[in-house]
């Protein structure tokens, strides 16, 4: 019930005497205006929230100690220089893009475990 709710309310009541309580009553009926920042924001308690961060944290350090240098390395692009009898590694091409997508996978599934996914 909004403030102007309960005016109008109290105005199209008879007789105009009230009592206490009713008058209580109608005050604990109002709402409190909430602000439209953050509206379409869900809130999350903090301690549930640095719990879900703890466990994202942990799938991705889990994730990336589970890959190996072939996962994160494109071989075929190394250019290497020869020097001496010395070899140099020049460049190489790192599979961000395919590292990026099996961190998010497992992100995906941590966040899936602590919410229930409204479709709508």
């Amino acid at each position: 019930m909004t403030k102007q709710a309960a005016i109008d309310l109290m105005n199209s009541q008879i007789p105009a005497l009230y009592t206490k309580e009713q008058v209580i009553e109608l005050i604990n009926k109002i709402e409190t205006p909430q602000s439209t920042e953050n509206q379409d924001q869900p809130s999350l308690k903090l301690a549930y929230f640095e719990k879900l961060v703890e466990a994202i944290e942990e799938e991705i350090k889990s994730r990336i100690e589970r890959l190996d240098a072939e996962d994160f390395v494109d071989f075929s692009s190394a250019e290497m220089e020869m020097s001496d009898n010395e070899v140099s590694l020049v460049h190489v091409d790192f599979n961000t893009a395919d590292v990026f997508d099996y961190c998010t996978y497992g992100v995906r599934n941590v966040i899936a475990d602590y919410f229930v996914v409204d479709e709508n």
